[in-house]
């Protein structure tokens, strides 16, 4: 192999891993609304999770969309279960995996092995084709933040810090 091949395939490599990097650990653009209606949905997942809008409503919600196979989504549901655990009053707090049924497995086994306490539940296929209740998801992970009656509040892209995921749960406190 020549010293011009190694260098490209180096080259190459870095830029790689220097990319996905930089994409899983800064959060994106943040997009704020307060639509007026609720957002209903319905979820289910392995060992009979589920997690519907009925089952949410009279409390803040935080939703992280996610996959099971990078660390930016293991690093927001670790802060979710954190923040689900200590924060008062309670919050309700679930994931849903935007991943095809054939990885339901996956799914079930990422819950346990990250430590969930919370649901984590299948995409829909219109979610997965961008047409489910939370919309076109740009990126993931994906943070929805509701109010207590279900309307989005925020939606933030990658995994953001504590302090920003409370100022999120604040705003949808306040919100009437």
């Amino acid at each position: 192999m020549s010293t011009g091949y190694r260098c490209r395939l180096a080259l190459v490599a870095a830029t790689t891993l220097f990319g996905c990097a930089a994409t899983q650990s800064v959060p994106g653009v943040e997009v704020t609304r307060n639509t007026h209606s609720a957002i209903e949905f319905e979820f289910s997942g392995p060992n009979n999770a589920a997690l519907t809008s009925g089952e949410t409503r009279g409390r803040v919600t935080l939703i992280a969309l996610l996959t099971t196979y990078d660390l930016a989504s293991q690093l927001l549901a670790r802060r979710l279960e954190e923040l689900q655990h200590t924060h008062v009053p309670r919050l309700n707090v679930g994931a849903v995996a935007m991943e095809t049924p054939r990885y339901e497995v996956l799914v079930g086994m990422f819950s346990g092995t990250v430590g969930l306490s919370f649901p984590v539940v299948m995409a829909d296929p219109a979610s997965l084709a961008g047409e489910g209740p939370f919309g076109k998801v740009e990126r993931i992970p994906t943070l929805v933040v509701l109010d207590a009656a279900g309307r989005l509040v925020q939606r933030i892209s990658g995994a953001p810090e504590p302090a920003r995921i409370r100022a999120a749960v604040a705003e949808a406190e306040k919100s009437r």
